[in-house]
């Protein structure tokens, strides 16, 4: 097996290959083996290979995450190389409805009204949103509420992206926003409650409307804090 690598090494090194990591791949599991290298008539070989533990993959996945201090903006709550979780202030957002003519929820298309706050948490193509129940940052022992939106998912509120492109990438939160917000509501999911008791749908964001906001109260506590929801990933 012949390899070549250029690498950005400065003249002043000497760098020589010293060991290998090889990577056994199947349905049911990943293992990684430590083997080290000798030379032998002028060819690298091979020695005996060790077990890597998750542990020592995890220090060395460490020693390469190099790069400089990030500012995080205020609404953003926790970041991965993977996810970000931010928070969005109560506010007036334009709502669109994808449904049969007739439908009541066709009083709500185009309509710009009020919204409770929320916790988004998106990444690796995957948007969950949840309601705040005050409108300010949250903590880690905050409770969730189910959010007022159908295409969402009882399963970890999870949205319904039908044919919605969600972002690759998880370095702004601007457009995961835009990608949710930008899509049209078609259906509720799931039998959460996602509306004012002894209301309907329609006409708890009337309501809403009427009253300049979007209360949380009227929303069902889901039984999960911030915490539990970032340890969904």
């Amino acid at each position: 097996m012949n390899v070549s690598l250029d690498l950005p090494v400065p003249n002043t090194t000497q760098a020589h290959a010293a060991f290998a990591l090889l990577c056994y791949r199947s349905p049911q599991l990943t293992l990684v083996t430590r083997h080290t290298l000798s030379m032998h008539a002028g060819q690298l070989t091979l020695g005996e290979g060790v077990v890597v533990t998750t542990q020592a993959l995890a220090v060395m996945n460490e020693a390469l995450q190099v790069s400089p201090l990030q500012y995080y903006s205020e609404e953003v709550i926790a970041r991965s190389r993977t996810h970000v979780a931010w928070w969005e202030p109560a506010r007036e957002r334009r709502m669109a409805f994808s449904v049969q003519a007739g439908s009541d929820a066709e009083l709500l298309h185009g309509r710009t009204l009020p919204h409770p706050p929320l916790l988004f948490i998106g990444g690796q193509g995957r948007l969950r949103v949840y309601a705040l129940p005050q409108n300010a940052r949250p903590t880690l022992e905050t409770r969730l509420h189910a959010a007022p939106y159908w295409n969402v998912f009882d399963q970890q509120q999870t949205m319904c992206t039908g044919n919605v492109r969600l972002p690759a990438t998880v370095e702004h939160t601007a457009p995961w926003s835009e990608a949710f917000f930008g899509s049209a509501f078609s259906h509720p999911s799931g039998t959460t409650r996602r509306h004012r008791e002894r209301r309907s749908y329609v006409q708890t964001w009337l309501d809403a409307e009427a009253a300049g906001q979007y209360d949380p109260a009227w929303l069902p506590d889901i039984g999960v804090t911030v915490k539990e929801a970032l340890a969904c990933g």
